[in-house]
């Protein structure tokens, strides 16, 4: 079955005349992000592994008994610095926390970008990569910009 996630990601160009490059920075990190939301899960793990190690670690399969609230009420916390770290709002994210999550957003590589067709028609691409964070998956997106120079990409993968 295949997977589609979407974002749009703006970046002022003016009206772009050309098909934004699949290697292009704002389209790599815009695949990087869109990775980020998909297995913010992992990442939550891996943080709340880091904070509380094996109180976490031992329980967190049955982190919705009720002698587990206080983990249960810390996971949910992780879970929502992490999901205000996608959304660009970290002012009041703890340090700590913060560098956890952006330590674990450095770890997501795209390497092996790969154009399998260029429509200068729409201004898209359609491109292939190598996503790596534990273990490598097969991506393919499209990279397009709009009547605004904005671009747009899906990921499937």
């Amino acid at each position: 079955m295949k997977k589609l996630y979407l974002l749009l990601f703006v970046v002022l160009l003016g009206c772009g005349s050309k098909a934004p490059k699949c290697e292009e920075d704002d389209t790599v990190e815009t695949v990087k992000e869109i990775m980020f939301e998909v297995y913010q899960g992992d990442v939550h793990y891996n943080i709340m592994s880091e904070l509380y190690g094996t109180d976490f670690t031992n329980n967190a399969s049955s982190l919705l008994a009720p002698s587990n609230e206080s983990m249960l009420n810390k996971s949910q916390e992780i879970r929502n610095y992490i999901k205000m770290y996608i959304d660009a709002d970290i002012k009041s994210i703890p340090n700590e926390v913060l560098d956890l999550i952006v330590e674990n957003h450095k770890k997501f590589i795209i390497t092996n970008i790969r154009t399998n067709s260029i429509d200068e028609t729409s201004k898209s691409c359609e491109c292939s990569a190598t996503f790596k964070i534990d273990n490598e998956v097969e991506l393919n997106y499209t990279t397009q910009r709009n009547s605004d120079g904005e671009i747009y990409v899906e990921v499937e993968r």
